[in-house]
């Protein structure tokens, strides 16, 4: 592997206007991202620190990337004429790709006492809140973003399928009071994430499930990791699969 050309070549993909071909960028470092195993890409970026400054570009561009991809992904689907739906047979590309993405969640998580479930970030199409939805009878289940947009598209969603017991709320993770909830899951994208956690920390039920969506390999350059330097308040219980399409993979903890 030759490090110096995959430097330079992530470094090129930030030269110039890259947020108007955020699709196109984000597939180049992707395909990057391909040449390496988790465990190559991780010590990649530990001797190449110079690259996480490129941090906020590579958050921007994928953030846009993922809005642009959720905002189309739910406009389809209000524009279906379909009366009722199951997810996991209503979506695709983009949608689908994602809903899967999560599937390893229902193998390390109980969810046979829960009784609300809570998305961070949920974002204008959450797959994971979808998921959930078709896989296990959660009565209570709420979205959280502190994007109005996406909250609005994702309420649309709710009112169109008649979604009982879903709930779209336009609120941070930061200020959300997460009494009320047995398994909190905090989307890749959420930032900062160690506030979120501190916020759970404070709020929810010691007996509270909680995953967080981390990043490895080169997907440290587009979203952070929020588990570094809170063992002191959590313990990690276990370890989802690598995700190789964004390079994240689910971190499951539990309070101390």
């Amino acid at each position: 592997m030759d490090e110096k050309k995959i430097a330079t070549e992530i470094e090129n993909i930030f030269k110039g206007d890259r947020l108007n071909q955020a699709e196109v960028s984000m597939k180049m470092l992707l395909a990057i991202g391909n040449r390496m195993t988790p465990l190559e890409g991780d010590k990649f970026l530990d001797e190449h620190p110079d690259l996480l400054k490129l941090g906020p570009l590579a958050s921007n561009l994928y953030a846009t990337y993922i809005v642009n991809a959720e905002n189309l992904a739910s406009r389809k689907l209000l524009g279906s004429s379909a009366k009722n739906i199951h997810f996991s047979q209503s979506v695709s590309g983009f949608g689908k790709e994602a809903y899967e993405r999560v599937m390893d969640m229902f193998e390390i998580v109980d969810f046979r006492l829960c009784r609300c479930f809570v998305l961070v970030g949920c974002g204008s199409f959450p797959v994971t809140i979808f998921h959930v939805f078709d896989r296990v009878n959660v009565p209570n289940i709420v979205g959280l973003d502190d994007r109005h947009d996406a909250t609005r598209l994702f309420q649309e969603l709710i009112d169109k399928y008649q979604l009982n017991g879903m709930r779209s709320v336009n609120c941070s993770g930061q200020e959300y009071n997460f009494s009320d909830a047995d398994v909190i899951y905090i989307a890749n994208l959420v930032s900062p994430k160690k506030d979120v956690l501190n916020r759970i920390w404070e709020t929810a039920p010691d007996n509270a499930q909680i995953i967080v969506r981390e990043p490895y390999s080169i997907g440290r350059l587009w979203t952070e990791k929020g588990t570094d330097d809170l063992c002191d308040k959590f313990e990690v219980v276990a370890y989802g699969d690598y995700g190789p399409a964004y390079y994240s993979r689910d971190v499951i903890l539990k309070k101390l």
